[in-house]
């Protein structure tokens, strides 16, 4: 649901929960900065760790997409020579076999605009973390980097244009719930 903060407006439901979703804790809603994509994140308990869900819906185009995930953001980068920004969408997950962000573009490309080349780096958790997993993220235009954090204090920074891990260290003391 959207609900508008001006005047007497009432919450508008803008799509259904996708069943991928069921049973999850819901523990993120995240939207671009146009509201045409939306995103909502979900996580459960399964097989001794903790499962990442997401439904990413386009508002254009009506449509659900689920996704494995943990932690996601979106955010306009201008790639050099480009005339417009893209629209990017991050998102990382822990699995069994091990972690991963994704950065990719959602929707067309700008007119003029090359599109942006779909990146996944691999996410490096310590053994001494066998259970960590991303928790949340943030994105910077103006700086084009990926801040992520993990359930186990590690903070992760990320070139958005190169996924380079540019900077990583963990503060164990401290925990997020």
């Amino acid at each position: 649901y959207h609900w508008p903060m001006e005047g007497d407006a009432l919450p508008q439901k803008v799509f259904d929960r996708h069943n991928t979703l069921k049973g999850c804790q819901i523990i993120n809603y995240r939207t671009d900065e146009a509201m045409k994509w939306l995103l909502l994140v979900g996580i459960s308990a399964q097989q001794q760790r903790v499962v990442g869900a997401m439904q990413l819906f386009s508002v254009d185009r009506n449509v659900s997409q689920p996704i494995e995930g943990h932690a996601a953001a979106f955010v306009p980068f201008k790639m050099d020579g480009n005339k417009n920004p893209s629209n990017i969408f991050a998102f990382s997950v822990r699995n069994q076999t091990g972690g991963k962000l994704h950065i990719i573009e959602v929707g067309s490309a700008p007119e003029g605009n090359t599109g942006f080349p779909k990146k996944t780096v691999d996410v490096f958790f310590p053994p001494e973390a066998p259970n960590d997993f991303p928790v949340a993220m943030q994105a910077s235009k103006e700086h084009g980097l990926i801040y992520m954090i993990t359930k186990y204090g590690y903070i992760h920074l990320y070139d958005i244009e190169t996924g380079t891990c540019i900077y990583m260290n963990g503060y164990p003391e401290i925990r997020f719930s």
